[in-house]
C-alpha cells in the first residue's frame, strides 16, 4: 500500500515485489525503519505520466524515527521525509504565481505570497506589531521576554533560533561551504551567498513604496524604511543611545566593555565584529572583489564600488551652501564644511595635532607609534598610508598616469602635477608654503609637512640640558 506520494511504484499481485525507479543515481537508497524492519525507498528521477510519486514501505512503523541515507538526518514521518529530500535533489515544485519564484515547501510559498499582498495577519498582544507568518510573531515575541535558548559551547553566547546558532558554529570552525560559481568567494550562510550573487546579476528587487530606492534583499530594504520612519528600537541601558539594528546596540555594546573578539592571524590586530576582520584581512590579501563593470576597477566594499559609480554618472546630488562646491556622497559634505568652519574635532593624544577626520588622525598616530601596515608586495617595502603604496607601485609598473595638458609632461603623482603647472602659469615665486622654524620655503604643502617630521626626529634626538 502506498502510505505518501514519494516515487512510482508498482506491486506484484503474486509476489508482492516492489518495482521501482531508483533515486538519481539508479542505485537503492536504504530507509531505516524500527529494529526489525529495513526496505528499499526510491525516488522518482521524473515527473514520469505527470501522476504523484508515492513510496511503498511494507512494515512501516510510525512511531519509530527515519533516518535519511544521504545525511542521516531522523524524522517523525514520511511526509517530513519526502520534503527533505528535496533539499539533496534540488526539487522546487512550488512556485509563486506573481513573480515566479519557486520554493521547497508549500508553507514556504504561503508565506511568500505575503509579500505581494502585504497581508499581516499575526499580531503581537504586546506592542501591536503586525507580521506575515505566526513563526516571525513568535520569534518577534523574544524581543519581549529577551529569551535565547540556544547557547554556543564554545563561547557561551546565545541565539534565539538553532538555525542562527549552526550559522555562528562557523565562525569557530572557519566553514564556508557555499561558494560564488562566477567569482568563487565562499560564505559561511546560503542566504549571504545568494545576496552575493545580485552582485552579478545587478538584481534589485525590493523596492521602497515612500521614495522607489531599490535593495538587493528584503532585509535592505527593512532597515531602509527606518529611515523614513525615524524608529530606533534598541536601546543601550547604559548610556540611553538608540540603534536601528540589533546587532549595532551588540556592536556599541563594546564601547562599555571594551570587549575585541576578533583578531588578525596576520598581524595580530583586534577588531569588535567580524565583518571588520573580513575587511581587514583584504590589507593582506589584497582581495578587491567589487569591479567596476565599466573602466574594471576593482573595491574592497561593495559600498566603494557605488561611490565610485558616480564618476562614469556624473551625478553629484549634495552641495555646499557656502561655496556651491558638490559632493556624490552625503558624508563627504560635513567633512567639507569644517574647512569653512576650521572645526577639527579629532585631537591627538601625543601631540595636541587636531584633525577634521578620525581618518587623517588615525594617520597621524601612526607617525607616533612607527605603525607601517601597507606593504608592497614586490619590495616589501612599508607604508603608513594605503595612498602611499598605491603612488609606490606606480614604480613598479613604470606608471606615470598624471600628464600635463600644456607640455605633455608626465608624473607619477597628482602633487607633483600639480607644482609643475605652476611653471606654466608663473605662480611658482608667489606661492611658497614657509616653515615655521628655518624660515625654509617649499612649493607644496605635502612638502612641507615631511619637512617638519625633521625638526620633530631631531629634537628627540637632543638630550635635556641639566643644571
Amino acid at each position: 500500500m502506498c502510505l505518501l506520494g514519494f516515487c512510482n511504484c508498482q506491486t506484484s499481485e503474486k509476489t508482492n515485489v516492489v518495482q521501482t525507479q531508483t533515486f538519481c543515481d539508479n542505485s537503492d537508497r536504504m530507509l531505516q525503519t524500527s529494529g526489525s524492519t529495513t526496505q528499499s525507498v526510491y525516488s522518482s528521477g521524473g515527473k514520469g505520466d505527470g501522476s504523484s510519486s508515492s513510496v511503498d514501505i511494507t512494515g512501516y512503523n510510525e512511531k519509530q524515527p527515519i533516518t535519511c541515507d544521504v545525511c542521516d538526518k531522523t524524522f517523525k514521518t514520511l511526509y517530513l521525509l519526502k520534503n527533505h529530500m528535496r533539499f539533496h535533489t534540488y526539487e522546487r515544485p512550488y512556485s509563486c504565481e506573481v513573480c515566479g519564484r519557486k520554493f521547497f515547501q508549500l508553507s514556504h510559498l504561503s508565506k511568500h505570497v505575503h509579500i505581494h499582498t502585504e497581508e499581516r495577519p499575526c499580531s503581537c498582544s504586546l506592542c501591536d506589531k503586525e507580521f506575515k507568518t505566526s513563526t516571525q510573531l513568535k520569534y518577534h515575541n523574544q524581543v519581549h521576554t529577551g529569551e535565547r535558548p540556544f547557547i554556543c559551547k564554545r563561547c557561551d553566547k546565545r541565539f534565539k533560533r538553532s538555525s542562527h546558532l549552526r550559522d555562528h558554529m562557523r565562525v569557530h570552525t572557519g566553514e564556508r561551504p557555499y561558494s560564488c560559481e562566477v567569482c568563487g568567494r565562499k560564505f559561511s550562510q546560503l542566504s549571504h551567498l545568494s545576496e552575493h550573487v545580485r552582485i552579478h546579476m545587478e538584481e534589485q528587487p525590493f523596492s521602497c513604496s515612500l521614495c522607489d530606492k531599490e535593495f538587493k534583499t528584503s532585509t535592505q530594504l527593512k532597515y531602509h524604511n527606518l529611515v523614513h520612519t525615524g524608529e530606533r528600537p534598541f536601546i543601550c541601558k547604559r548610556c540611553d543611545k538608540r540603534f536601528k539594528r540589533s546587532s549595532h546596540l551588540r556592536d556599541h555594546m563594546r564601547v562599555h566593555t571594551g570587549e575585541q573578539s576578533f583578531g588578525c592571524e596576520v598581524c595580530g590586530k583586534m577588531f569588535k565584529r567580524a565583518s571588520q576582520l573580513s575587511l581587514h584581512m583584504r590589507v593582506h590579501t589584497g582581495e578587491r572583489p567589487f569591479i567596476c563593470k565599466r573602466c574594471g576597477k576593482s573595491f574592497k566594499r561593495s559600498s566603494h564600488l557605488r561611490d565610485h559609480m558616480p564618476v562614469h554618472t556624473g551625478e553629484q546630488s549634495f552641495g555646499c551652501e557656502v561655496c556651491g562646491k558638490m559632493f556624490k556622497r552625503a558624508s563627504q559634505l560635513p567633512l567639507h564644511m569644517r574647512v569653512h568652519t576650521g572645526e577639527r574635532p579629532f585631537c591627538c593624544n601625543v601631540c595636541d595635532e587636531k584633525f577634521r577626520s578620525s581618518h587623517h588622525l588615525k594617520e597621524h598616530v601612526r607617525i607616533h607609534t612607527g605603525e607601517r601596515p601597507y606593504s608592497c608586495m614586490v619590495c616589501e617595502k612599508r607604508f603608513t598610508k594605503m595612498t602611499n603604496l598605491t603612488v609606490h607601485m606606480h614604480f613598479h609598473r613604470g606608471e606615470r598616469p598624471y600628464s600635463c595638458n600644456v607640455c605633455d609632461a608626465t608624473f607619477v603623482q597628482s602633487p607633483d602635477l600639480t607644482k609643475h603647472m605652476r611653471v606654466h602659469t608663473g605662480y611658482l615665486d608667489d606661492i611658497l608654503f614657509k616653515c615655521a622654524d628655518c624660515s625654509k620655503s617649499f612649493t607644496c604643502m605635502r612638502s612641507l609637512k615631511n619637512h617638519m617630521c625633521n625638526h620633530v626626529d631631531v629634537a628627540q634626538q637632543i638630550p635635556p640640558s641639566g643644571d
